[in-house]
C-alpha cells in the first residue's frame, strides 16, 4: 500500500525495537544476482558482507532472501491495505541491511518477517518518487512504472521523510553489534 505521513508515524514508533527483537538474523549483504519473481515470492541472491545477529552464517556465505510480495492489511488503524511490493528490489553490487526472520528447512533460503515496510534498506542515497492518485471511489492506485525503483512506497513528503529517518537510524544501531 501507499504508507502516508500519518500511517508512517505510527508504523515506525516502535519498529526498529520489535524488528531487531523479532528478527534471527540481522546481515549487510551484497545483492549479486537480479530478482527473481515466482509465486508472489522476490527471492534475491545475496553475499554477506557481515552479521550483526544472527548463528549458523558466516560473512562470505551466498544465501537467497524470499519475501512474500502479497500482502493484506485490515483495519489498521482504520487504514485497509493490499500491498504489492515489489518496490525496493536490491540491485546487483548494491548493499543492504537485512533483517530476516528464520532461514527455510536448511536450503540457504531466508525468510523475511511480515512488516508494512520492507525490511531491506539499502546502504546509501536512493531516489523515491512521490507518486499519488486517488480515484473516484476512494482507491488509491500508481503505474508501477513510476514507483518501480523506489525503496520506499509513499504518498507524501512527511512518509518519506519519516521512513529516510527510520532507515538511517536502523543503520546506524546496527552498528551497536559490530563494536
Amino acid at each position: 500500500g501507499i504508507i502516508e505521513g500519518s500511517l508512517a508515524s505510527a508504523v515506525t514508533e516502535d519498529f526498529e525495537s520489535r524488528l531487531t527483537e523479532q528478527s534471527a538474523y540481522i546481515l549487510k549483504v551484497k545483492c549479486i544476482q537480479n530478482v527473481e519473481l515466482d509465486f508472489l515470492c522476490a527471492t534475491e541472491k545475496v553475499e554477506v558482507i557481515d552479521v550483526y545477529k544472527g548463528n549458523n552464517i558466516e560473512k562470505g556465505d551466498r544465501i537467497s532472501v524470499i519475501r512474500n510480495s502479497s500482502r493484506l492489511f485490515y483495519n489498521l488503524q482504520d487504514f485497509d491495505s493490499i500491498n504489492l511490493e515489489f518496490v525496493n528490489v536490491m540491485k546487483p553490487g548494491k548493499e543492504y541491511l537485512v533483517f530476516l526472520e528464520k532461514e527455510i528447512y536448511d536450503t540457504g533460503v531466508y525468510r523475511t518477517g511480515d512488516s508494512i515496510i520492507s525490511p531491506i534498506f539499502m546502504y546509501g542515497d536512493s531516489e523515491n518518487a512521490i507518486v499519488r492518485s486517488e480515484h473516484d471511489d476512494g482507491c488509491q492506485s500508481v503505474p508501477y512504472e513510476l514507483v518501480k525503483n523506489n525503496e520506499f512506497f509513499v504518498a507524501d513528503e512527511e512518509a518519506l521523510k519519516i521512513i529516510e529517518q527510520l532507515k538511517s537510524d536502523m543503520i546506524a544501531s546496527v552498528n551497536k553489534f559490530s563494536e
